[in-house]
């Protein structure tokens, strides 16, 4: 509740397009979808009963973990707007049909995201704060007309996907969310990774692009990063997903590249405990 207010005011003020897209810290445009392709190198990971750290993001990742059996996931951002979305898109699963989740976060139409009739099916599943947010962005009039100030609008759809959202995959991930503990941090993955007590261990990290994000120092010193300060919390098999552009990977896995640590798998690289 503290911060709610300042998480109102800037959502709003993004509506009205008052920064020019320079946002504030802690804050950005919110991203609805994943625009990777989840399934096919979730599969190189064994997640039933896994502990799972992932981006938040979309909070497709989470789902897809879920889908895939995982018992723990905690969940990090550094932009609190996708802690909102994850919150209404986990509200969204436990209260909607499949075809009104698709509807409502645009599997099947962009324009139709956010549809006011479906949010109100999906609002008294939703936390006090995350109430008053989404609430409060409907009433303000602007979330319709100005979604594309507030959300990102490309999408990443492939039939050779088993994701979470499609057909009976969907009412699997809404049973398995009863069984799992999700926890949502605002946090960045280096300090969420420097805060962790020393007995916390992932069978499995996910990092997807947060490196585009990163520092130059904090990109160029990914590796020892991964070995020093990651590794220690992978349990004996943990592995660690990490999304490598094209541009970038000589950089970011020079030593690793070639050798049995990592696998390339669609543009992901995959790193394993030593």
């Amino acid at each position: 509740m503290k911060e709610l207010p300042r998480d109102i005011e800037v959502a709003i003020n993004m509506l009205n397009d008052v920064y020019f897209q320079k946002y504030p810290k802690n804050y950005g445009k919110i991203y609805i979808r994943t625009n990777e392709a989840l399934s096919i190198y979730y599969d190189k990971f064994k997640l039933d009963g896994a502990k799972v750290l992932t981006v938040a993001g979309s909070g497709d990742h989470i789902l897809q973990a879920v889908y895939s059996g995982a018992k723990e996931v905690d969940a990090f951002d550094k932009n609190r707007f996708q802690i909102y979305l994850i919150k209404l898109k986990l509200a969204a699963l436990k209260t909607l049909s499949q075809d009104e989740f698709a509807y409502f976060f645009g599997f099947r139409d962009p324009s139709e995201i956010f549809d006011l009739n479906i949010y109100l099916k999906i609002r008294e599943e939703l936390d006090l704060d995350s109430l008053i947010f989404w609430d409060t962005l409907y009433q303000s009039g602007n979330l319709k007309n100005n979604k594309s100030r507030f959300i990102f609008l490309q999408f990443f759809i492939d039939s050779r996907l088993r994701c979470f959202a499609f057909d009976e995959n969907y009412y699997v991930t809404r049973d398995n969310l009863e069984r799992v503990d999700v926890r949502l941090h605002h946090a960045t993955f280096h300090d969420f990774i420097s805060k962790l007590s020393s007995d916390e261990k992932y069978d499995a990290v996910f990092m997807s692009n947060i490196t585009d994000y990163f520092s130059n120092e904090q990109f160029t010193t990914l590796t020892s990063f991964l070995d020093d300060k990651v590794q220690p919390h992978l349990t004996e098999h943990g592995q660690v997903a990490v999304y490598a552009p094209p541009h970038k990977k000589d950089i970011k896995f020079e030593e690793y590249t070639g050798q049995d640590e990592m696998v390339e798998v669609d543009k992901v690289y995959i790193y394993n405990k030593k």
